[in-house]
């Protein structure tokens, strides 16, 4: 199974692992990793080499940042580009974890990597457009 570590700017990690847990009772080996402000380059570093090596069961870790260009997803790829087992994903939201949890045992580290990148971008909707056009596509029922 593919481990996996949500690292985001301070709480928002943590908060989205308690959100997975209350919706779903299977979680493989995930860890958060909160990125405080008052944290240094060499604490956060370590922060996260500590849960990348804790989530990591053999099979490699997918790590989920909040934001590309962040101090997270910063350290997260300087991480990647060291251990080729590690893949990492920006723009974490909670469907993106939920999906990278149910589906880790399903795909080698890269699939899983491309699918949870596909499938973040599919949950994201525009809610007023989605129900107007999926209103607009059922047919009207037939007057006699």
């Amino acid at each position: 199974m593919i481990g996996i570590v949500v690292a985001a700017h301070e709480a928002l990690s943590r908060e989205l692992l308690n959100a997975t847990s209350e919706i779903m009772s299977r979680r493989p080996q995930v860890e958060a990793v909160c990125f405080r402000r008052k944290d240094g380059p060499e604490r956060l570093q370590r922060k996260m080499e500590d849960s990348v090596r804790s989530a990591d069961s053999g099979q490699g870790v997918l790590v989920l940042v909040d934001l590309y260009g962040g101090r997270p997803a910063r350290v997260a790829m300087d991480l990647a580009l060291k251990h080729p087992g590690i893949e990492v994903v920006t723009g974490v939201h909670l469907p993106m974890l939920l999906e990278a949890v149910n589906h880790s045992g399903d795909y080698d580290l890269k699939a899983l990597a491309e699918r949870i990148t596909r499938k973040g971008r599919e949950f994201i909707v525009n809610a007023r457009e989605y129900r107007r056009k999926s209103r607009g596509s059922r047919k009207a029922p037939c007057k006699k």
